[in-house]
């Protein structure tokens, strides 16, 4: 999926800022981010439903769009929330 590609390349420009070396909730976003990408995949790659457990990391719009909110990483919010819609869409939650 694009997004994750496009995802991640803001996410390795993001850790080399000062504001993610300073930050402690910036690294634990980044962290949780990158959790969801990697589920995503293992879904995409081995038709692999999300369990229960794993949920929360498609749970942080909120906390996401407001971490990410200067017009600089904004797009960090905007394609985290295209990989949660597309796990929805998909079906790879637990039905």
């Amino acid at each position: 999926m694009e997004a994750t590609n496009k995802l991640r390349a803001l996410l390795i420009s993001y850790t080399k800022t000062q504001t993610y070396e300073i930050n402690e909730g910036s690294k634990v976003s980044v962290a949780a981010i990158l959790l969801a990408i990697s589920l995503y995949e293992l879904g995409e790659l081995q038709n692999r439903a999300i369990s229960r457990e794993e949920e929360q990391w498609f749970e942080g719009g909120y906390a996401v769009a407001r971490e990410f909110d200067t017009s600089d990483w904004k797009d960090i919010s905007i394609y985290y929330d295209r990989i949660v819609s597309a796990v929805k869409g998909k079906n790879f939650f637990r039905a």
